[in-house]
């Protein structure tokens, strides 16, 4: 999928935290409510794909916090797609991706292995792959470049596929106020395939900066570099742009 530049070799590389320009989340009622478009809907359907990927310091695992997701809260079964999070309690620091299945009207999930810690960067990746069988292959985690053994929570059916909804892409929460992130989220990206290992590596070798690679299937891609204002603005082609809701820009908006 990617056309990497001829520097990189596909090792692992110490990656420079995104810490120049991000969005601090209030924990409260921040976030970014992305309109739906069906660029941002490959997800969708029998052999739905995707992959996000985001650089995130949360400041505490309080309670479940939400990354990215396109999941109404309490509404129609057909306006649930997926929701990617941090976790609480005994499972505290793992990352989960829950996906609702249209033809059971469940809700599945797989879940890291491992931990982030708070107050502290973390290049984290979901992968998401319906041609694949079982839930477990298809969904991916990635921390920091390292692909985790997943765990599957959820029901125990076989997952037929994610609805096609007409639900807005949001972060830092679900639902336009369910479950809200605290902490700094950047370099937000959605991407309509799946990443290889190869590229998640890369991914996370970029850090704050570097040539993105080239691909046809970043849909969008939010850097959180405006430092002022409510837009936050996809760098890609299709203009998936953003709306910060309830912040305050002195205090969002970093540096």
């Amino acid at each position: 999928m990617f056309t990497f530049p001829t520097t990189f070799i596909g090792s692992a590389a110490s990656a420079e935290d995104p810490t120049d320009t991000y969005g601090e989340f209030d924990g409260s009622n921040d976030y970014v409510t992305v309109p739906d478009d069906s660029t941002l809907q490959s997800q969708a359907g029998a052999s739905g794909t995707m992959s996000i990927a985001a650089w995130i310091n949360p400041s505490n695992f309080t309670t479940k916090s939400a990354i990215v997701s396109k999941y109404a809260n309490g509404g129609a079964d057909n306006a649930r797609e997926f929701l990617f999070r941090t976790l609480d309690g005994s499972n505290a620091g793992k990352l989960i991706l829950g996906v609702y299945d249209t033809s059971s009207s469940n809700y599945d999930s797989a879940r890291s292995t491992n931990t982030i810690n708070t107050s502290e960067w973390s290049h984290v990746v979901v992968t998401f792959d319906n041609s694949e069988s079982g839930i477990t292959n298809k969904i991916q985690i990635y921390i920091n470049g390292t692909l985790e053994t997943m765990v599957r929570d959820g029901f125990s059916g076989t997952f037929s596929s994610i609805p096609d909804s007409t639900t807005a892409f949001e972060i830092g929460v679900f639902g336009a106020g369910s479950q809200p992130f605290t902490g700094g989220i950047a370099e937000v990206r959605y991407y309509g395939d799946v990443l290889t290992a190869d590229e998640v590596t890369y991914l996370n070798s970029l850090g704050a900066s570097g040539t993105d690679p080239t691909t046809t299937d970043l849909e969008g891609h939010w850097k959180f570099d405006e430092g002022t204002g409510t837009t936050v603005g996809d760098s890609t082609a299709n203009g998936n742009d953003g709306t910060a809701t309830n912040i305050t820009e002195g205090t969002f908006w970093n540096p």
